[in-house]
């Protein structure tokens, strides 16, 4: 439909509304990534101007590459693909907000022995707690120091330099009844150590890219019926989203509104 695609999305009381709109009105949402109460606006968005955006540039040329030939032939592309792919852990609207809701229990545990230190050294008239006395001083404090994480933790050095290694597949299922589909939600991931471990993305309505250690196992997705993988990746990727699902036609209407949402999802968060 003149390059459109179908977005479904959430709304009041969980209505489901559907809209037809371009790719680059999807998958976005303004001010995500500013650091909260920042004045200057360029300050604000410095993690988007000097972090996302280079990362989202090369991860389209990457992308680019591999639906249209099926491989990143560069260490550069295969870089930049595997960033990108660490940075789709945490980085959705869902899982900022459920990391910067982490921070609280995590500084309760007294990991560092920080709450006990706190305990020590505060005056008769400080908050009770650490997480109480950082609240007073600075009430934006959990999300710019998440935001500020969310690079370490996409910058994995061992976790990219394993994705960058291990063999990658493009998945052709254009013989499928229907196409795949995308959302906010959109890796599948099974523990990579496991004999199936794998990580799959949906990078088009035809095609499907996987990476695992297992070559074994990247060969038999060859054989299996085109119609089961769809099946199985739509049936992960529609009951992870939680802001959207994206469809290249309205053949699975009904389909998107039954599993909108409905799989337990979680998030890699600071922890890491």
């Amino acid at each position: 439909m003149d390059g459109q695609i179908l977005r479904y999305t959430k709304v009041h009381q969980n209505r489901i509304v559907k809209k037809w709109v371009f790719p680059s009105e999807t998958g976005f949402q303004r001010e995500l990534y500013n650091l909260p109460g920042v004045s200057d606006p360029w300050d604000a968005a410095a993690l988007e101007h000097s972090f996302f955006s280079p990362l989202d540039h090369a991860a389209a040329l990457s992308h680019k590459a591999l639906v249209e030939n099926g491989l990143a032939s560069t260490s550069e592309l295969r870089s930049g693909w595997a960033t990108f792919l660490s940075s789709l852990f945490l980085r959705t609207p869902y899982d900022l907000d459920a990391t910067v809701s982490e921070f609280d229990r995590i500084v309760s545990e007294d990991p560092d022995g920080i709450e006990t230190e706190y305990q020590k050294l505060r005056n008769d008239d400080d908050p009770p707690t650490l997480v109480g006395w950082i609240k007073a001083k600075d009430p934006n404090f959990k999300r710019k120091t998440t935001l500020i994480q969310l690079q370490k933790i996409i910058l994995d050095f061992d976790r990219n330099d394993y994705f960058v290694k291990i063999p990658w597949l493009v998945l052709d299922v254009s013989n499928a009844n229907y196409p795949l589909l995308i959302s906010d939600g959109p890796l599948m991931f099974t523990p990579m150590k496991l004999e199936n471990g794998h990580i799959a993305l949906p990078i088009s309505p035809t095609k499907l890219f996987v990476a695992s250690e297992h070559s074994h196992f990247l060969k038999s997705l060859e054989s299996i019926d085109q119609n089961q993988i769809v099946k199985q990746a739509n049936s992960v990727v529609c009951g992870n989203a939680r802001e959207f699902v994206c469809s290249s036609d309205d053949r699975q209407d009904r389909y998107v509104r039954n599993r909108f949402g409905k799989l337990e999802r979680g998030t890699l968060g600071v922890r890491d």
